[in-house]
């Protein structure tokens, strides 16, 4: 048959279904390499490459396109990579070398060079790829069938392979004096004969990669019985050695073990030319005769090509393109590689694990020597601000920055040249940047250094990880961070990298090179700020608002690993105390472990619960009292029939309890605290009984989480591991949302399940006509409304963290918080448009959140701590509860006694129809002190705890319940008996101790350590399969109609499981859970529940309870909303004429000035000018920020800026992924930057060189941008703060307004009694008391599951 030409239709089309992967490679490591390296090197190209201009940069391109088909791309790049980097450090040190000379375009990039660089690197790339060239030519020998095409026989030994010399040809150096060769790029192709290495000599350059996995695919080419294709026959595989054009039928693979596909290969001779190669050469063939190429060049033709690089000891073995079939076809267009490979080749294959090693090697970015020996908060926001922007820090000097301030230093990154222009990321806290300054702390809060690491699915080349830093920011701080340094603790949120569901990036990595992340996460030493920093532990990400909509895929930050700063920058080398300011000892990571817990006393324990227990070193706390160690006492716990009775509590004394009290500054008495200390964990209740005892903490058994020294000498017993650590102290109580989960469970329960059913929806109607009427109460006064605001959307933790209100802008940074600081400066909500649309907007915000988390507020509720009954005066089944301040009704009254009452207590998770019980509610007067908790007995089997989903005392909240309506329609079920998992299979456990995992290790902790790490992130980095059984168990209850069938129970079970699978080394993968739920017993159809949907329809006789009340929710609020808009007036002003009032009396001093210029002197006519000037400018200035924020304005909303209500501050996402708030800031800097244009002496009093935000030409300035544009949210978000300043000194008669610092208003809240009487008494309603507040809120009792 007659060979096929490669521009047939057939051919054309077989190429193009082929091409585009490669192409894309191919292109890609070019893009990489000039956005690098600013190499222009050129796209390829489609022509033939006689046509294409012959330059240094071509050939580079030429010879990536070969390698990059030959799959041996990866290491010249890498190596061109080092070398490169190397000779840049070395240009950029130079003295008196002045880099701002670039050209813009080129500074921009991550290693900006010059024009003579760029050559050097240009020579550098070159020469890396040839050399990769000549090896590849060198290592090659004929295959059998090669040797047929070229008409030499084997005859039986087919399978020889020649390793006779391979006549190469030879290309003329051109004739140069030039000294430096190595940045010539044409240099020549060597004028000897290079021997093919045999197979064992190529095996030998290849073994450093015989630990790589096995080849993927189909094995190398084989033709073991000298077949050949179906259409070729033994003439068309004769060479010609004249006139043979360069559409010659070249060798195909055997039809028996490939598909006839066909490819074009680039010419390897060509792939070398530059300007100064010299064109056509003499090839001699090995047979005799000769071949001259008529078009150009030497090889144009495929067959002399084929002659010096052949596969005979498989190149491609081991790659994708192992898998596919090649036929090795040269076609005109030589420069166009078509291989049909996948993306990921590249990291595949001979050079898989290298590939993936520089891949990680490239997260991190490298930074100058200023950057890494900056302080680490000055390093830190560099390093945040240049990844934000793309910049490069090789080259980056601290020197030219500004370090008076925040602001200062915020303003002076803004003006150095590659970061002019470029959008910047959200600023930090002002007050977590002041500690930096400091030991990174304030008070019981200290500075957050963390960030992400999410994959990079956008290149097969790049950072396997997307590495992005979080602003700075204040939090409670953890005890390793009071020990060695808060500066030394780094957290990135990280994705699984273990499981069955994994990130593009991971999952597209074979199977066996997943180990070397984890290797690459836990041994590596990463280096960021000029240190050297190793993770030690992980946990999940905690979900701040849990939502009902899973949809949302979150597994790229499914996790929180914590890093630990070993050594480098600030962190001394050799042992002993750490020395002043910030410089500390340095450790390895065992060595930090060891200050956890004592390895040697603990090795017993698995080594996942002992892994899952180090969280408790990093839990944020607010750290109180150091015991001494004759003061902490160990107890055995209290047993009734063989159970644990008093399971993670203990007791504290009265006067240990007042000390606690007084570092927290609390001004209530709690009656415990949620705590930590040492290996204890649990709640800890004030034993009012011992009052004259000193100081003691009793710790009972259970709460012990691993061994401790018995020698109080021993570093076990260092300070930091005797202070007793608070989570939350108990305090006052409020009326709790229900729980979700828990309406199936009472419909499930109730002796009339449709009694049950309008109970919850009258106390649903309830409580959203409760919130209506009060607000439209508070619409009538700033006060009333003050206090409303504070009731619903408090942000007491906010405050506490910041030690000030947060702003952005210049106005506060939540809804909430902007509506309050104009309230109590004099602003009337039915007085101003704008503080009524704030009003409006927290009004629908309360009742979207309604609609959407059906939150049904029951008054006769409340979730509290539970302890247990240590003086043994409760009876099975009683319970005890004492309020010390509480109103669950409109008596506002708080004597509530709930003694001989029926009420319902439950926890939550709550799965079975058992976990909420009916108990009765006693008084005991000799637990009268114990307030705000409530008390269960120690007897009973199982346990009230036991039987509420499996609870316990270690700060278990409890859901207590007193309403008639739900209680008395309650029939209690006992605990189902629950399946085995374990036992039956669907479950495995891992109960390997750490002695066993490490006993075959060398006796070297670092060694042993790293192994339990690895082990460890390998288990807790997987997806948990809790959310799905979750939503799968939602669904076949619902359609059920029952929480209490068999397959109800069984996933009930599993839920409980998953719920501890870190601590008891539980695994139940996506494979369990496939076969989980296809056994018989659980095996179901369901429907989707319509409240779980994206669009649902809720109809009024819905049988699911669920369903129902979210259309009665639905129902009611519509009602509510158009009442509460028909009360409102309709014709609030926008305009108040307090806030004109300096800028119109500047233009009548300007008027007055001009009067009088008439007929006074030349002095007053100066004061004319200036006045004027001053006034026409600041109006021009404020104009074009205005302009430019309309434009913003209208394109981030489709309308004209006239609403008060900036949505960007309905939510409090971060400022880097809100474009509305990021323009907000930018906008509000250009504000803030309007001056008087001259020093003058009026200009001057203007604006004094202190107090710039209270000035009077900031007042001014905030006077005239409301003047001009007051029915704009414009003058609000630029100065909220002067405008509330204005209406304070307005309203507050001739007398100053009453003066506070941030830290001590902060501390406010409104006086509920002087609002009553100022309603009911006539008092003047504009004044605003307060009264001080302490920890009243802290306790977070509601848990939203919706």
């Amino acid at each position: 048959m007659a060979a096929i030409s490669p521009l047939t239709p057939e051919r054309d089309s077989v190429k193009s279904a082929k091409s585009t992967a490669k192409d894309e490679e191919i292109k890609m490591i070019i893009d990489t390499l000039n956005d690098a390296w600013d190499l222009r090197l050129p796209v390829p190209a489609k022509e033939s490459p006689n046509k294409l201009h012959k330059s240094t940069e071509q050939s580079c391109v030429n010879l990536i396109k070969f390698l990059s088909y030959k799959e041996e791309i990866f290491l010249p790049v890498k190596s061109f990579r080092e070398e490169a980097l190397r000779l840049w450090k070395g240009w950029v040190v130079k003295p008196k070398a002045d880099r701002d000379m670039l050209p813009e375009a080129t500074r921009q990039k991550p290693y900006p060079v010059t024009s003579t660089e760029r050559t050097q690197l240009l020579n550098l790339l070159y020469g890396r790829l040839k050399d990769e060239f000549e090896q590849l030519k060198a290592k090659n020998s004929f295959t059998p069938r090669t040797a047929r095409s070229f008409n030499i026989s084997f005859g039986d030994s087919f399978n020889k392979v020649d390793d006779s010399p391979v006549p190469f040809p030879t290309i003329p150096r051109p004739n140069r004096q030039d000294k430096r060769a190595r940045e010539e790029p044409a240099d020549d192709l060597g004028n000897g004969v290079k021997k093919v290495k045999t197979p064992a000599e190529v095996l030998s350059r290849k073994a450093p990669n015989s630990m790589l996995p096995p080849p993927r695919g189909r094995p190398p080419f084989r033709d073991n019985n000298g077949s050949r294709s179906a259409d070729q026959s033994f003439d068309s595989v004769t060479t010609t050695t004249t006139n043979t054009s360069i559409f010659s039928r070249g060798p195909s693979f055997a039809a028996s073990d490939y598909q006839n596909t066909q490819e074009t290969i680039p010419d390897p001779n060509e792939l070398l030319q530059t300007q100064e190669i010299t064109p056509p050469v003499m090839i001699e063939e090995a047979a005799g005769g000769s071949h001259f190429s008529s078009d150009y060049g030497a090889g144009s033709s495929f067959e002399a090509m084929l002659r010096e690089v052949v596969d005979t000891n498989a190149i491609l073995r081991g790659s994708e393109v192992a898998s596919e079939s090649v036929d090795d076809v040269l076609s005109q267009d030589l420069m166009n590689v078509n291989v049909d490979v996948n993306m990921e080749t590249l990291c595949e294959g001979i050079n898989g694990e290298d590939a993936l090693q520089e891949r990680m090697s490239q997260v991190f970015p490298q930074l100058s020597p200023s950057v890494q020996n900056a302080p680490i908060g000055i390093a830190y926001e560099v390093t945040r601000v240049c990844q934000h922007t793309g910049t490069s820090m090789l080259n980056f000097d601290i020197s030219t920055l500004d370090l008076t301030d925040y602001d200062s230093f915020w303003q002076s990154l803004k003006r150095i040249p590659s970061l002019k222009g470029k959008q910047f990321p959200e600023k930090s806290e002002r007050s977590a940047w002041q500690a930096t300054q400091g030991d990174f702390s304030r008070g019981s809060h200290a500075v957050i250094l963390s960030g992400s690491l999410k994959t990079n699915n956008s290149t097969v080349t790049g950072p396997l990880f997307d590495f992005r830093l979080n602003p700075l920011r204040l939090d409670r701080a953890h005890r390793l961070g009071h020990r060695h340094g808060h500066h030394r603790f780094l957290e990135f949120d990280m994705p699984h990298l273990t499981g069955d569901k994994l990130p593009k990036a991971i999952s597209g990595l074979p199977q066996d090179a997943r180990n070397p992340v984890l290797g690459w996460l836990v041994d590596g030493k990463h280096m960021l700020f000029g240190r050297s920093w190793k993770p030690y532990h992980t946990k999940p990400r905690e979900r701040k608002h849990r939502k009902r909509d899973d949809s949302k895929d979150d597994s790229e930050t499914a996790h929180v690993v914590f890093f630990f700063a070993v050594d480098g920058n600030g962190i001394d080398l050799a042992p002993g105390p750490p020395s002043a300011g910030l410089t500390a000892q340095r450790l390895e990571i065992h060595e930090l472990l060891e200050t956890v817990r004592l390895i040697r006393k603990n090795d017993h324990q698995p080594y996942l619960k002992l892994f899952a227990r180090t969280s408790l070193a990093v839990s944020r706390n607010s750290a109180t009292v150091v015991l001494e160690p004759e003061q902490i006492l160990y107890e055995d716990d209290i047993e009734y029939k063989g159970e644990v009775m008093t399971d993670g509590a203990g007791l504290i004394s009265p006067s240990l309890a007042y000390k606690i009290n007084d570092k927290l500054d609390l001004l209530h008495k709690p009656a415990g605290f949620q705590g930590r200390i040492g290996q204890a964990k649990g709640f800890w209740t004030v034993d009012w009984s011992k009052k004259s005892d000193p100081d003691w903490i009793r710790i009972y058994k259970s709460q012990c989480k691993w061994v401790r020294s018995k020698s109080v000498k021993n570093p076990d017993w260092h300070p930091c591991n005797r202070t007793f650590e608070v989570l939350k102290p108990s305090g006052p109580l409020k009326s709790a949302d229900i729980n979700l989960q828990f309406l199936p469970l009472l419909m499930d329960r109730a002796s009339d399940r449709k009694q049950m059913k309008a109970s919850l929806a009258n106390l649903l109607e309830e409580s959203l006509q409760r919130e209506l009427d009060e607000l439209l109460g508070a619409m009538d006064s700033g006060p009333a409304l003050r206090k409303w605001t504070h009731e619903r959307k408090s942000n007491f933790k906010e405050r506490l963290k910041h030690g000030l209100v947060p702003f952005r802008g210049g106005s506060p940074i939540t809804l909430e918080e902007e509506l309050t600081m104009y309230l109590d400066a004099g602003f009337e909500p039915k007085k101003l448009r704008m503080v009524a649309d704030l009003a409006k907007t927290l009004f629908d915000q309360q009742c979207n959140e309604m609609k959407k988390r059906l939150n049904i507020t029951i008054r006769k509720s409340t979730y509290v701590y539970m302890v247990p009954d240590f003086w043994d005066v409760l009876e099975a089944d009683e319970v005890f509860i004492n309020f010390s301040e509480f109103s669950d009704d409109d008596s506002g009254c708080s004597d509530i006694v709930l003694d001989d009452v029926d009420v319902l207590v439950a926890r939550s998770p709550a799965h079975f129809n058992s976990d909420i019980q009916k108990v009765k509610a006693v008084f005991k007067k000799e637990l009268m002190r114990l307030k705000d908790v409530i008390v269960f007995p120690v007897k009973g089997n199982p346990s009230l705890a036991n039987k509420l989903s499996g609870g316990d005392y270690d700060g278990d909240l409890a859901w207590l319940c007193w309403e008639p309506l739900l209680v008395d329609n309650f029939v209690n079920a006992d605990p189902p008996k629950q399946p085995n998992l374990v036992r039956e299979g669907y479950i495995h456990q891992d109960k390997t101790t750490y002695a066993d995992l490490v006993k075959d290790l060398p006796a070297k902790k670092k060694l042993r350590t790293s192994h339990f790490l690895k082990e460890s992130f390998a288990f807790n980095m997987q997806q948990s399969m809790l959310g799905i059984a979750t939503s799968w168990k939602e669904r076949v209850c619902y359609t059920d109609d029952s929480i209490a069938t068999e397959k109800a129970v069984y996933l009930s079970t599993l839920l409980s499981s998953l719920v501890d699978q870190p601590k008891q080394g539980y695994t139940f993968t996506e494979s369990d859970w496939t076969r989980f739920k296809e056994d018989e017993k659980i095996k179901s159809t369901f429907r989707e529940p319509e409240y779980k949907k994206k669009d649902p329809i809720f109809k009024q006789n819905m049988p699911n309870v669920i369903d129902y009340l979210f259309w009665k929710v639905e129902t009611e609020v519509e009602k509510c909303k158009i009442k509460f808009y028909a009360e409102l007036p309709k014709d609030i002003p926008d305009w108040d004429g307090d806030l004109e009032k300096p800028y119109k009396w500047a233009r009548a001093e300007e008027a007055r000035a001009r009067a009088e210029a008439i007929t006074i002197d030349a002095e007053q006519t100066r004061a004319v000018v200036e006045w004027t000037t001053i006034l026409n400018e600041l109006q021009a200035d404020l104009e074009a920020v205005k302009d430019s924020w309309s434009a913003f304005w209208h394109k981030q909303h489709g309308k004209a800026d006239k609403s008060f209500s900036f949505s960007s501050k309905a939510d409090l996402e971060p400022l880097s992924s809100s474009i509305s708030n990021q323009n907000l800031i930018d906008h509000y800097e250009r504000y803030q930057a309007i001056r008087p244009h001259a020093s003058t002496q009026l200009t001057r009093s203007l604006l004094p060189d202190f107090c710039s935000e209270t000035s009077q030409w900031a007042l001014l300035k905030a006077s005239a941008v409301f003047h001009y544009w007051k029915r704009a949210s414009f003058p609000w978000a630029m100065a909220g703060n002067q405008l509330a300043r204005l209406k304070a000194y307005a309203k507050s008669g001739g007398v100053l307004p009453h003066t506070l610092t941030p830290r001590m208003y902060v501390m406010y809240k409104p006086n509920n009694t002087y609002i009553k009487r100022a309603r009911g008494e006539g008092v003047d309603s504009e004044l605003d008391l307060h009264a001080a507040v302490g920890n009243v809120d802290e306790l977070e009792a509601v848990e939203n599951d919706g």
